[in-house]
């Protein structure tokens, strides 16, 4: 050290020399170098990269050292002299040098101070961790201790931390600040630090000493001002605000440097003159707050939390919202801290359905790291952001994460009653029942804890959790939920119509079961639901599908038709009607509505039969005409008509013309792959009407369904059957096959690999697979019951030896029983 010190002393350009009597000198504060040597390195190895840091930094706004004398001015070029040196050329300068300044922890301390200095705290946390492992091999190499390069570099850090990512890097910044505190407990910086962590934590009371020790140790403007701050903070308005006003004295000088210091001063008065006085009046005051938060921006333009008191002034008090907006907008660009002006904007733009924006602007805040509090902190968490993600997720049904972010919004505030609704609808969406059940539970306990302007949006966790238990086929449940939610929400169109469809699946699913007669009670209480809700609103499309399909119901418990109330639904569809809508394929099909209402009821079962189908026809006609602004809509109505023209053909309801409804089927199907031919079911739909009346077409539908979805069981089952229709053995086989590899559990595959079986004369395969069938299905399907019930039958009634097992006569005897009954 002594013989580098040497050559610097003799001015000799040894590079290596001075590097060394600038690296090694152990000094806490930058200021305590030789500016002439500094300038004089400068001079003789301009091109190295420390050097040009050292040039910048010399010239900045927070060089400690004077600025150049005459003297030093005349060794400059003249180009430099007649263009000085702007902020941005400076930067740039300094930036090209620390990439060569690899080695060197004085270019390294300098970079970090200059990125604190324009509040680029993630450039200045890298460059800090590097300055910090080099301070360590330099001691390595040189077998000096460094310690005050290493605190320097670790106050360096600290601070940077405190500021990046607040409060993510706390503890670390807390660890860096105690370690040097350790050694040196009157060092004015890291009890600053420490004092900013437990403020941010809203330890206000033990941030406010900490400070003092500080400013005991330096009487710093800066310190004052944090500790008169903590004090408004801690909600001590008078003496916070008078600290205030003596710092804002102390900058008053035209320093720039004090310039910005003293605009935070101004705003952190407006904040104070905000919270002391929250009456409507004094907030409206120009000359109070506003005035200050407006002179802050005059003398700093790029102080964000301004912008933000700005924007809240303006939205809540001068009902200005374009000026809110932008003021929320400029704060945010400056700095993504800014939560408050974050949540205003996600607010606004969710307002108008920008869902693109929201997700922008609650991303930043994400990343941000501001949400989560530190370990030990008071400070709450902040998970807006995360349900503003999960609801933008949720709207573009990428329900995976969406249950993420609920989640991580619960994580830091488990109490929010409307993250907990946002989970359990993703779950729902995303086939989670057991979990959407368990998350709306938790909603409703939240319930007694709303604010009282929420309270009405409690309705709908109800609704929802309806809609789990409809899904996890408890229909009563769901029932009785709809008809809790309606209870106080009346005329809930959404809630009406799910408490309609779930009637009439609840009668579907008492058909499969065989309970006849539940099934006719609950499409009794749907009829009354649908009547409640054609009298306000007669032009739903989902209204007059379900009662299309709650006609159609009638038709598959025909023991019970003759209890079909027709004059219910003849007052129904006569309710609001619109001729054109009912003669929708009257040329092809003889249904409209002269011809229903000229068309008595009869007392036998056949004419009330046909009443029924004619009913569904004109209910799924009329829901035709209520969607012609939805295309999608509109081929499902078409669809929905075309399987009810293909019931009307099975029950048999035109002696005269018994092909009719199975064209005019045809035409339903048709129509609907015209709207919307990437559609499967549509393909399989055209596929079964078409196999007794083209075969080729009928074949060609259910292949193209198969291209579209060859994962469909039940398709690969129909292919089958038709296969087996045309007499193709093998190739039904393999249908059959394929369908039982994609389902199991698809009980018609096995009953068709039955009938194939049958066809071949091997009787007691047949009747091992239509009794799995029957099984599997819990006797749902009549052709199972019926296939399972004579196989069975003739094995007892051909068997030499009588059976024994009781079940064995019990099963198909009630498969017969079944089969009557409907």
């Amino acid at each position: 050290m002594s013989l580098a010190q040497g050559l610097v002393i003799l001015k000799h350009p040894f590079i290596l020399a001075w590097k060394l009597n600038l690296e090694w000198k152990d000094i806490e504060r930058i200021e305590e170098l030789d500016v002439g040597i500094l300038r004089e390195y400068c001079e003789y190895f301009p091109e190295d990269g420390p050097s040009k840091v050292l040039r910048g930094y010399l010239g900045s706004e927070i060089s400690a050292f004077p600025k150049s004398t005459a003297q030093d001015e005349e060794k400059e070029d003249e180009e430099a002299k007649s263009a000085p040196m702007t902020a941005e050329d400076r930067l740039l300068l300094m930036t090209d040098g620390i990439e060569d300044s690899s080695t060197s922890v004085l270019a390294h301390r300098i970079m970090g101070e200059y990125y604190l200095y324009l509040d680029e705290y993630e450039s200045a946390v890298d460059t800090a961790r590097r300055a910090k492992r080099q301070v360590l091999l330099d001691a390595q190499v040189s077998g000096l201790a460094l310690t005050n390069n290493s605190d320097a570099v670790s106050i360096l850090l600290g601070t940077a931390l405190v500021q990046y990512q607040a409060p993510r890097h706390h503890p670390e910044a807390r660890s860096l600040f105690d370690t040097i505190l350790a050694r040196k407990p009157a060092n004015s910086a890291a009890l600053l630090g420490i004092g900013l962590v437990l403020q941010e934590n809203q330890e206000y009371a033990n941030g406010i000493e900490f400070l003092e020790r500080a400013l005991k140790q330096n009487p710093d403007t800066k310190i004052k001002a944090e500790v008169a701050w903590c004090k408004v903070l801690q909600g001590n308005y008078s003496n916070g605000l008078s600290e205030l006003e003596e710092c804002l004295v102390d900058v008053a000088s035209p320093d720039p440097r004090t310039k910005a210091l003293k605009a935070q001063v101004l705003y952190r008065i407006g904040v104070c003159m905000w919270n002391m006085d929250e009456s409507k009046a004094s907030r409206k005051d120009r000359s109070k707050a506003y005035a200050r938060f407006v002179s802050s921006l005059q003398l700093d333009m790029a102080l964000a939390p301004a912008y933000t008191s700005l924007g809240i002034y303006y939205a809540d008090y001068a009902k200005d919202r374009a000026r809110a907006r932008k003021c929320f907008q400029k704060a945010f660009e400056l700095s993504s801290a800014e939560v408050i002006a974050a949540e205003r904007l996600a607010r606004s733009f969710a307002k108008t359905s920008e869902w693109d924006l929201v997700e922008v602007v609650a991303q930043r805040v994400v990343e941000s790291g501001r949400l989560r509090p530190s370990p030990g902190s008071k400070k709450k968490g902040i998970s807006w952001p995360f349900a503003a993600l999960g609801i933008v997720q949720l709207s573009r049904q990428d329900y995976p994460k969406s249950i993420v972010s609920f989640q991580s919004a619960l994580r830091l505030t488990p109490k929010d009653y409307y993250s907990w609704v946002g989970l359990g609808e993703s779950y729902h969406n995303s086939g989670r029942y057991i979990a959407a059940t368990r998350a709306f539970g938790q909603a409703q306990k939240l319930e007694p804890e709303l604010e009282p302007e929420a309270v009405g949006d409690a309705w709908f966790s109800k609704y929802m959790l309806a809609n789990v238990h409809r899904e996890l086929g408890d229909y009563d449940i769901a029932i009785a939920g709809y008809k809790e939610v309606l209870s106080f929400r009346d005329r809930e169109y959404g809630v009406s119509i799910a408490s309609l469809q779930t009637m009439i699946e609840d009668a579907w699913h008492n058909i499969d079961l065989g309970f006849f007669g539940r099934a006719v009670n609950s499409v009794r209480q749907a009829l009354g639901i649908a009547q409640d809700i054609a009298t306000w609103s007669s032009d739903a499309f989902n209204l007059w599908k379900s009662i299309g399909d709650l006609c159609s119901v009638y038709t598959y418990i025909q023991s019970s038709v003759e209890l079909l109330p027709a004059q219910d639904i003849h007052k129904l569809l006569g309710n609001d009607f619109d001729l054109e809508a009912y003669g929708l394929l009257a040329e092809s099909d003889g249904v409209d509505w002269a011809t229903f209402e000229s068309s008595a009821m009869g007392e036998d079962a056949g004419s009330i039969l046909k009443y029924c189908c004619h009913a569904a026809l004109l209910a799924h006609k009329r829901a035709i005409s209520c969607c012609a602004h939805d295309l999608h809509a509109r081929a499902v109505a078409w669809f929905n008509l075309g399987w009810s023209e293909h019931r009307a053909y099975i029950c048999r309801t035109n002696e005269d013309a018994p092909l009719k409804h199975l064209k005019a089927a045809v035409q339903c199907f048709k129509k609907s792959i015209e709207m919307e031919s990437g559609n499967a079911d549509f393909w399989n739909a055209l596929g079964v009407v078409t196999t007794q009346l083209n075969p080729r077409v009928a074949q060609h539908a259910f292949v193209r369904s198969l291209f579209l979805n060859e994962k469909s069981a039940q398709v690969w089952t129909n292919l089958g059957i038709f296969y087996l229709a045309e007499g193709d053995i093998q190739l039904a086989n393999d249908a059959f096959a394929r369908a039982q590899s994609v389902d199991p559990d698809h009980a018609q595959a096995w009953l068709g690999q039955g009938l194939l079986a049958a066809q071949l004369g091997e009787a007691g395969e047949a009747r091992n697979l239509f009794t799995h069938s029957f099984e599997i299905s819990n006797a749902a399907a009549p052709q199972i019951q019926r296939s399972y019930a004579s196989s069975a039958l003739d094995h007892l009634l051909s068997s030499s030896i009588p059976s024994k097992e009781t079940a064995e006569l019990l099963q198909p005897l009630l498969a017969v029983r079944r089969l009557t009954k409907q």
